[in-house]
């Protein structure tokens, strides 16, 4: 790993446990909470089935910690996994 890597923000996608779906770069993890930036909204409790769109989020997106469900890291595209 080269410092560029160790700087570089991972693009992740965040599944809560209110069935809210984030797709955004980890900005920083912190003992009580997650901070996405360039956050997308994919999924929402209520969106109907046929409804594709992806909300762009205003401003840096606050993930408390016990509303994680799961994440996923998304490639880096260098097989750095």
């Amino acid at each position: 790993m080269t410092w560029l890597d160790a700087v570089a923000l991972d693009t992740m996608i965040v599944h809560t446990t209110h069935g809210e779906v984030v797709k955004g770069l980890k900005a920083a993890v912190y003992d009580d909470c997650l901070i996405v930036r360039e956050a997308h909204l994919l999924e929402y409790p209520g969106k109907p089935p046929e409804d594709d769109s992806v909300t762009l989020l205003a401003g840096d997106f606050v993930i408390p910690r016990e509303r994680v469900h799961y994440l996923q890291r998304l490639s880096n595209g260098n097989g750095d996994e």
